[in-house]
């Protein structure tokens, strides 16, 4: 709930901004509910060069999703030359207009195995904003 109220607000009207909205309510913090477990499970049955590279993984699965949301947003950036970028911001921005599609970031397969994929076109597509998003991807 405040996913939408927060981030889908941000970015309700346009998509692609020229720069990271700061004042959006990120639900990083979330990631502690599932991690947190893990983490004590690495830690009980791990031994210590094993557990430093399951937190050094995870902070970077952390870090990685956190980043490549934000890529998405931001009009220009470098990675929009590549098309496997081009389409997963596509599907985020299917997951804006459909928020109980596409909940990945980083990794789709989640969402074909529990049915949550949309690979269809953004809805409304006669609004002049997400005609442009749409020609920019």
């Amino acid at each position: 709930r405040s996913h939408v109220k927060g981030h889908h607000a941000q970015y309700a009207r346009e998509m692609l901004s020229d720069r990271w909205i700061r004042t959006e309510q990120h639900i990083t913090g979330y990631y502690a509910i599932p991690f947190i477990p893990l983490v004590c499970l690495a830690f009980c049955l791990l031994p210590g060069l094993y557990f430093a590279v399951h937190i050094a993984s995870l902070a970077f699965a952390v870090w990685w999703h956190v980043y490549l949301h934000r890529q998405y947003h931001i009009r220009g950036v470098w990675w929009e030359r590549f098309h496997w970028f081009q389409h997963k911001r596509r599907l985020h921005f299917v997951h804006h207009q459909k928020p109980r599609k596409n909940f990945a970031i980083v990794e789709y397969s989640w969402d074909l195995l529990f049915g949550t994929l949309d690979d269809g076109p953004l809805v409304s597509a006669n609004s002049s904003k997400l005609k442009q998003v749409e020609r920019s991807l």
